[in-house]
């Protein structure tokens, strides 16, 4: 019994951390620097569940309810989160018309090398019968930027890639079914923040496009540099903000359309 005890204390402690961060996280958000951090992980706070499901039914009867209930908190907060990603939803694919456009924004990682991670945007219209206008790529090694150009050049036939020459550079592409313009943006650049501003020349009109890609913090970075973490983080936190504010105010003063 003694085991059973240790088990069902330790799937109910990691509810009430579960649960703690839940509740920070709906009061605050990413508003605390220390709750930003470790949203890009909140995913895998869950899977500890698999590892409860299993445990609950391998105690004694008089505990198993409780070990069932302790699985219950946990899976409610993971559907409250991210049951709309789950399901299969309906894809409207946009008519050709004048008036309609369909962009897709594509951050390809930049570990990826895959011929097939490079023919995504084909794959689309293979799936659903029709593919992108537009697609945007963001974190491009140079190397990848030319397999992309040679697997979509047929559907893509213009393409704007901002990749430079350094190997290990991350930058962005934009590959088009319609005429390219690019525009000048090293006013809104940073090596944190990379912005790409290219005109697109669809039927009905030009229309202006903002591909953006802001560095995330570099927490395994300030770890290793050593010192104290939260001003680096909150810093980190601040540039951002400003960043974007400047892009907010160079939006604002264009008088054509934006996406």
């Amino acid at each position: 019994m003694g085991g059973s005890g240790a088990i069902l204390l330790l799937s109910w402690g990691y509810v009430l951390l579960v649960l703690g961060w839940f509740i920070l996280h709906r009061r605050w958000g990413d508003g605390r620097w220390q709750l930003a951090l470790l949203a890009p992980f909140a995913p895998h706070f869950f899977w500890p569940v698999l590892m409860q499901v299993a445990v609950a039914f391998w105690l004694p009867p008089p505990l198993i309810w409780l070990g069932v209930l302790a699985v219950a908190p946990p899976l409610l907060i993971f559907g409250w989160l991210y049951a709309d990603y789950f399901g299969r939803k309906a894809i409207s694919v946009s008519i050709e018309t004048e008036a309609t456009f369909s962009l897709m924004t594509f951050n390809i990682w930049w570990q990826s090398q895959q011929r097939s991670t490079a023919r995504i945007p084909l794959a689309l219209g293979e799936t659903y019968g029709a593919m992108p206008h537009i697609v945007a790529f963001q974190e491009l090694l140079p190397q990848m930027a030319r397999r992309v150009a040679a697997e979509t050049a047929q559907c893509y036939p213009h393409q704007l890639f901002d990749v430079g020459e350094a190997v290990a550079a991350r930058r962005l592409g934009v590959i088009s079914r319609y005429a390219l313009e690019p525009l000048d943006a090293s006013h809104l650049q940073a090596k944190d923040f990379r912005v790409q501003l290219v005109r697109v020349h669809t039927p009905a009109r030009p229309i202006l496009f903002y591909n953006i890609h802001p560095r995330a913090t570099l927490i395994v970075r300030y770890l290793r540099e050593g010192g104290p973490l939260g001003p680096k983080v909150t810093q980190s936190f601040a540039q951002r903000r400003v960043y974007f504010e400047q892009l907010l105010t160079d939006i604002a003063d264009r008088r054509e359309p934006i996406v």
